[in-house]
């Protein structure tokens, strides 16, 4: 015999109680790993949080900034308007396939991350994302005000109506 003291930390993305009434998971297992439960929100709905977690993964993969600062949070902000249904670990992969791609050069990194989006779903996200201001979002996409105008007619945007 050995004894040993340490700390298991588990997590899911099931809804364990609707689980256990579905016969799907154990009761006594439930309450054994349930002592201190924390929720954590997605990714979408922590989008704040892209910034920094971009900044570390790219410190992980090695990547120079070089005083780069602006770069790196324009990659961040592009990074920022996309979806991650994977949360942190598919926004994880995504930084170290946009580094190996772009070659350690962050102007290549922030095209390649252009590229999955269309010009119209990212003109969109940013939209969004700052209330319909196009002041901002224009700033935001690295473009012109007028640019964005010229978007919101070409694709025929409209910005919703609360009511």
């Amino acid at each position: 015999s050995r004894k040993v003291n340490f700390r298991l930390i588990a997590a899911t993305n099931h809804d364990l109680k609707a689980r256990m009434r579905d016969g799907y998971f154990r009761v006594d297992l439930y309450h054994r790993l349930n002592e201190i439960p924390l929720t954590l929100p997605p990714l979408s709905e922590r989008r704040e949080d892209i910034v920094p977690l971009v900044e570390y993964f790219l410190k992980e993969v090695g990547f120079r900034q070089n005083g780069n600062r602006d770069g790196v949070l324009r990659l961040a902000s592009v990074l920022s308007l996309q979806d991650y249904p994977g949360n942190v670990r598919e926004l994880q992969g995504r930084v170290r396939r946009l580094f190996t791609m772009g070659w350690d050069d962050i102007d290549r990194m922030i095209e390649l991350a252009e590229m999955t989006e269309s010009e119209r779903d990212r003109t969109v996200r940013a939209l969004k994302s700052c209330g319909w201001n196009r002041t901002a979002a224009a700033r935001m996409l690295g473009i012109s005000e007028s640019t964005i105008r010229r978007r919101i007619e070409k694709y025929h945007l409209t910005e919703p109506v609360i009511g």
